[in-house]
Order: structure tokens, then sequence, then C-alpha cells
């Protein structure tokens, strides 16, 4: 386990869920008007039942959106692909 990975899984904890998913992909091209695609992409569970997702093209960036999930939440669900990093 890398320590981005720790620090994820500790900054979910601290909110009461728990990791999923934890991905991260190179950057790169992506579908147009969809950005880049690549970086960090984390669905979390509460209580065994899906939650949230977050991103990040970085580790800091990520973090950030996982400090922000009490404003976010609810309303935070998968919108397509455009933020899911190519596994390919």
């Amino acid at each position: 386990m890398s320590r981005n990975t720790q620090k994820i899984e500790k900054a979910l904890r601290d909110r009461g869920l728990t990791a999923e998913h934890i991905v991260w992909g190179a950057m790169g091209k992506n579908m147009g008007m969809c950005g880049p695609s690549g970086g960090w992409f984390v669905e979390a569970n509460k209580n065994g039942k899906y939650e949230a997702w977050f991103v990040g093209l970085n580790i800091e960036h990520l973090l950030k959106d996982i400090e922000r999930y009490d404003e976010h939440y609810p309303g935070r669900r998968m919108m397509g692909n455009c933020y899911r990093p190519r596994t390919d």
C-alpha cells in the first residue's frame, strides 16, 4: 500500500467512509470537453452502501475534494466516464 493510498484511506475514515476503489491513472488525453484523463479516482461507501466518489489530478486535489465531502453530499453520483481515469 502506497503512502498516498494510506493518506486517502485515513481521510475517508475521518469522515466515516470506507474506500471501495482507489485508482490512479497516468495523465493523458480524454474525450472532447472532458479535460485530461488520469489522476486519482476514489469510490467510497458508508455502512456497506455506496456513498460518494472523489477525483483529483494529484493527491493534494483529491484530499481537498475529500475534505469538502460534507459540503457536497448528498447529490454526488457518477455522471459518466469523464471523471474515471483510463485503465488501459
